[in-house]
């Protein structure tokens, strides 16, 4: 029984713990409303944290797919693929200035990871329209469209695999891997929703630091040795004890005689555990007198 209300007690602690190491750190991000734009912050900007917004207009590749499988209890579940793409920094409108009047800007690329297939095929379809402009494309009126993000940066992979793979991209188009920014944009829009988990998982922590108190307390109580013994020289004229209440005044005067300090005692361990009421204790004593 002991261990269930354990489990019970527990469990809120452990689902609010949780709920703070999954949810905390978007809640400050949210709280402290920093925000980069990808086509106007420059690279140095991609080394904190912060939501990240803005537009990708040109996606060179998906340089890597990292498959993982997820588990429930240990059972495996169902499998999610992140894709890794690498995509450049500027829009339309900064490219269109800079081919009509020459208007230099700052060029650099970002690693832009999701495990969203419907913005993979968009992605996909995008790196397709460039293919086709490059080969067709006649005016800066052929130029594809963008496709708008919503996300925050998090940390690249440190695995081999994935550091081959993202060198390998560059090295094919010749990009340097000093204008790579450090940190990549994950598709992860920050909302008001990780604010109000962060608030529901201390709530949880707080309930279930409330309920092992409870237990705790609940679980300490008196033992044989805490019973105060009588002896014959006990002093009739003492005040009654608020754990072990007295008998009524008429039965006080007659307990010096009473010859078993035992069996006061057990009778009042009784009363003390319920077992007995305050009127059947009188009885019981009387008969013990008599």
């Amino acid at each position: 029984m002991k261990n269930k209300k354990l489990s019970f007690s527990l469990m809120p602690l452990l689902i609010g713990i949780i709920m703070l190491f999954a949810f905390m750190p978007d809640a400050i991000l949210f709280i402290s409303g920093k925000k980069i734009d990808l086509n106007t912050a420059k690279q140095s900007e991609f080394s904190g944290k912060a939501a990240v917004e803005g537009e990708i207009f040109y996606p060179v590749e998906c340089f890597a797919i990292y498959e993982e499988t997820r588990t429930n209890y240990g059972i495996p579940t169902g499998k999610t693929e992140t894709y890794y793409y690498l995509v450049a920094n500027f829009n339309e409108d900064m490219l269109t200035k800079y081919w009509e009047d020459d208007t230099d800007f700052e060029e650099y690329y970002v690693v832009f990871s999701t495990t969203n297939k419907t913005l993979k095929s968009k992605l996909d379809g995008l790196i397709s329209e460039w293919n086709i402009f490059f080969e067709n494309g006649e005016s800066l009126a052929d130029l594809p469209n963008s496709i708008q993000i919503d996300g925050k940066l998090a940390a690249q992979p440190s695995d081999d695999d994935y550091i081959k793979y993202r060198d390998e991209c560059c090295d094919y188009w010749e990009i340097s891997s000093a204008d790579v920014a450090e940190k990549r944009i994950v598709d992860s829009k920050i909302t008001g929703l990780a604010l109000v988990l962060t608030i529901i998982g201390f709530a949880l922590i707080a309930l279930g630091a409330y309920l092992i108190f409870r237990l705790i307390k609940g679980s300490r109580r008196p033992k044989d040795d805490d019973f105060d013994s009588f002896d014959d020289t006990s002093d009739s004229s003492s005040g009654s004890s608020d754990a072990y209440p007295l008998p009524s005044a008429p039965v006080q005067q007659d307990m010096n005689d009473m010859g078993s300090a035992d069996e006061l005692r057990q009778l009042r361990a009784k009363l003390n555990t319920g077992e007995i009421t305050q009127d059947e204790y009188d009885a019981k004593l009387r008969e013990l007198l008599k």
